[in-house]
């Protein structure tokens, strides 16, 4: 995965630079998400890989997809970059990159919390203000609900994780007793 990304930041890194340049991050973020959306799905990966697929036909599947405000002139030169360099099955690799840089412009954190149970709106807002103190940034969260913690939470960042679970708790406490 991390070939793939290092292979795909310099697509999302010129995309950023041309989206920032031109005050279109929000429209540019829409774009890759719905291209990634393309690239992902089991049946253009089939047309992709036909012999009998040339790469315009591979861009006007694509561009059916979008309206026209949409698909501008830059984005059609953004896909065929990807389609000269058989590059659009990175297209998720790229969003992703690119999600992380608008993140770090509007100096944003996505941060992962992980827990036993379903959080409540309540206890969101509550981690999300908190996380916002410790962090400095604006932060935009995703849940996920793993019952093996038994009870805590798990926060992963980009650069850090907290595990807060029960889990780890034993799991600390069976490593001393052993020690």
């Amino acid at each position: 995965m991390s070939q793939l990304n290092t292979i795909a930041r310099p697509y999302a890194e010129a995309a950023f630079g041309f989206a920032s340049a031109n005050n279109s991050l929000d429209s540019w973020s829409e774009v890759l998400e719905k291209l990634a959306l393309i690239c992902d799905d089991k049946n253009f990966q089939k047309i992709l890989n036909s012999p009998n697929c040339d790469d315009s036909k591979i861009k006007e599947i694509i561009a059916s997809f979008f309206d026209q405000n949409q698909y501008t002139k830059e984005v059609d030169n953004f896909i065929d970059t990807l389609i000269y360099n058989s590059r659009l099955s990175l297209l998720p690799n790229v969003k992703e990159i690119f999600a992380d840089l608008v993140n770090e412009h509007k100096k944003k954190e996505k941060v992962e919390i992980i827990s036993a149970y379903a959080l409540t709106d309540e206890n969101i807002k509550e981690v999300t203000d908190i996380l916002q103190k410790k962090l400095g940034n604006d932060v935009s969260i995703t849940t996920h609900v793993n019952k093996d913690l038994i009870g805590g939470l798990k926060i992963k960042t980009k650069n850090k994780v907290w595990d807060l679970s029960v889990k780890a708790k034993i799991e600390k406490l069976a490593f001393q007793i052993n020690k």
